[in-house]
Order: C-alpha cells, then structure tokens, then sequence
C-alpha cells in the first residue's frame, strides 16, 4: 500500500529507530513497511489470524531454517490423517471429501514443525491455501459458494467456473500448498535481503481500545518493552468502516482450519470487531447518541429507516473516540496521526465517516496538519450489498499532530 510507504519513507514524520504504531494492522502492511523503514513497530487487531500473518511478515527467518523445517514437514506428510477434522464452519459445504483429507495431512505434518517462527510462516500459506481448494468463488472476498449454473449458457463465466469446480475434485492440495510455499518464501527471503536477519523491534496486540501493557497479555508476540505513554511518533491506520466489511466471516475457514476461532466462537469474535452488524434486537431498540451534533442527526435518520443500522453506526463513533484518546496519549507531544478513511452510505443515506472522525480527532485535542484524497484504482473495497451499503471509491488522508 503507497500511503503507509509515503509517510514512512520521509523524516519529516518520523526518523529511523522512532516508534511506530498502527491500531488497526490488519494484515501489517503499515508494520512491515515500518520495518523497512528501519522503524519500531507496534500493532493491534482483534482477529488472530491478521495477527499471525503480521507476525509472519515482519519476522526474517533464514533460508537455512526454512529448509531444514522444509524437510521435517516433507517426512511427515501421511496418505491419511490421524486426527479428527477441526471445527470448520460448515465444513462439508465448503470442502470435498477427499480434500478435506488432503487439508488435514498438511496441517497435522505443518504443526510437527519445531521451530515456531517457521510453523507460523507454514500456517499463513496454509490459510492461504484453505481458500484456494474450497467450493468458495475466488472473485469475491467473503465466502460464497461458486455456482456456474446461474450464469447463462454461452457466457464465458459459465465455463471458466465449472472448469474451477471440476478441477476440485482431483486438485492436489499438497502441490498447491507446496506452490503458496514457494511464493511466500521468495518474498520472506527478500525480506531478509533487506533488513537482515536481526531481532526485529515489533510488538501485537489483541485490542485496538487497550493498547497498554496490561491489556496486551494475549499478544500473539512481542520483541519490545510495554508501550508507555507519549512514546510514539507516528500512527498511521485505516480503521473499519461502519458495517461495511465481514471481516471476520472473510477469513472464517481459515480460522477454523488453523483452530484459532472454533465456529461457535465466530459470533463472539465478530462481536469484539469494531464496524461490526452484530447486535442484539434489545441493543438497538433504544436511540443512542454520540455527542457529535452532525452525526447524531444523520443517525435519528437512519434510525427511521433501520434501527440496527443506526445501532452500527453509533457503535462505532463512540468505539472510536476510545480508540482517537488512546492514539492521543501514546502519541508524543509533535507527533502525528495519519487517519485513511472514507465515506460510506447506510440504509441509502451518505453517511460523513470522514468528518465525524476529524471531528473526535480535534475535540481529542489534535490539530489538522492536512488533507488528502486517494481515488482508489482497485475494486478491493467494494462493499455493495442490496441497499445497505456502497462502493468505496476514494479514501481521505486525514493528518493530525498533537500539539500538546
């Protein structure tokens, strides 16, 4: 992503050894080009598996730790698995029978790896290759199950996407895991190339609303002391818009296979998620405010409409104003916030993300240093759903500094 490398590749916002932090790491883009910028890095986020791949992405393993973990994996690769299936949403659904088998004789052999950094190297491109083989559409983020037959005959679609489900049924897990592998391992020793293979200064945590040392025991890893107050130099996030992405029903397959969010536990996972649907009738019913006067009123109109969605939206501005004085009182007195985010639209109505989190932001106590607008060239934010949400088409960087 070119916003996180822009402010990290110049000393005007922070230098080489400065901390870095991103309370919405998602999958590390912002701490791996952090990394490489020779920055101190610390992130957060709620789903484990975003944590794991962070965690893989910034942790330089050497070629020959890789190959003897490689050869160790190889030996141990069974014709049949000797456990049970874990608990995978839905599991037949999604996946074959004779896949299914396949799957489990690799994780079982990837979890007989010793050397932790590269098991969890093993299970990114395991999770990557979970979706791969699943009855899932490839064009589409969240899980769908792919059915050719609802486009017409003689359309090209048609044939591309039977031709992919026929294909499941002899697909050769192994060798597509083998080739995930190869990719991934190309771009880690890369990383080694560029930063070396030294401890790197990183740290993960589990909630982006408790970034304190306290709240951080369930970090997936860690390579640097507690995060103190005013310690930090530079935030740069792009926090999740208000119910407009399934964040967690994304990766639920793969964190079913991984054994890091058994299916019953989906819903609780999905519940700590800040942008999250997930909310109870005796939740909604009641008309919330969140102190911001232009917000309130676009959400009184919502509310006619659809209760719930008033709900989401309301969650979230106050979710965020926890998450806003907490970036405030890492941040060091001159150091500066970079907010991406974007416009969306709730039950038909347009509603002002933008300016509702410029608006916490300078009642927190920052300052706007700058604005700036990024057209998005990808289709990877489209979050049309009937009428319930949007394309997002154009993200605003908003750039604050803390003044005192």
């Amino acid at each position: 992503m070119h916003i996180p490398y822009a402010f990290l590749t110049t000393d005007e916002f922070s230098q080489k050894g400065d901390l870095v932090l991103d309370p919405f790491s998602g999958s590390g883009t912002t701490l791996l080009e952090g990394v490489l910028a020779g920055r101190s890095v610390v992130g957060a986020d709620a789903n484990p598996l975003a944590r794991l791949i962070t965690k893989v992405k910034v942790t330089p393993i050497s070629s020959e730790r890789l190959a003897s973990s490689g050869k160790v994996f190889k030996e141990n690769i069974s014709a049949e698995p000797t456990g049970d299936f874990p608990d995978v949403v839905n599991i037949d659904f999604w996946f074959s029978k004779r896949v299914k088998t396949q799957l489990q004789c690799v994780l079982e052999s990837v979890l007989k790896i010793e050397d932790k950094d590269v098991k969890d190297f093993y299970k990114v491109c395991f999770s990557s290759c979970v979706r791969k083989v699943s009855y899932a559409d490839p064009r589409v983020s969240v899980p769908v199950k792919l059915k050719y037959q609802k486009y017409p005959s003689g359309h090209p679609l048609r044939k591309k996407m039977k031709t992919h489900l026929e294909s499941l049924t002899d697909v050769d897990v192994l060798k597509v895991f083998d080739d995930v592998v190869a990719r991934n391992t190309t771009r880690l020793l890369r990383l080694n190339n560029e930063v070396g293979l030294g401890a790197m200064e990183y740290s993960l945590a589990t909630d982006a609303n408790n970034l304190s040392s306290s709240k951080r025991s369930n970090s997936i890893d860690s390579c640097m002391s507690p995060l103190e107050k005013e310690s930090v130099q530079l935030v740069i996030t792009s926090p999740p818009y208000p119910g407009a992405q399934k964040y967690v029903r994304t990766c639920s397959l793969s964190l079913g296979w991984l054994g890091v969010c058994q299916s019953s536990n989906l819903l609780e996972l999905k519940r700590q998620m800040i942008g999250r649907e997930e909310f109870r009738k005796t939740e909604y019913e009641l008309l919330q405010e969140t102190g911001l006067y232009r917000a309130d009123e676009q959400i009184q109109s919502i509310y006619v409409k659809n209760k719930q969605r008033a709900r989401i939206a309301t969650s979230y501005l106050l979710e965020m104003k926890i998450v806003i004085q907490e970036v405030y009182d890492y941040l060091k007195t001159g150091g500066y916030l970079v907010l991406i985010a974007a416009n969306n639209t709730i039950s038909g109505i347009k509603f002002h993300t933008v300016d509702y989190l410029k608006d916490i932001a300078v009642s927190t106590g920052f300052d706007v240093e700058g604005v700036l607008i990024d057209d998005i060239r990808s289709r990877g934010l489209m979050t049309k759903r009937n009428k319930s949400a949007s394309v997002i088409n154009r993200e605003w960087v908003l750039v604050f500094v803390k003044r005192c």
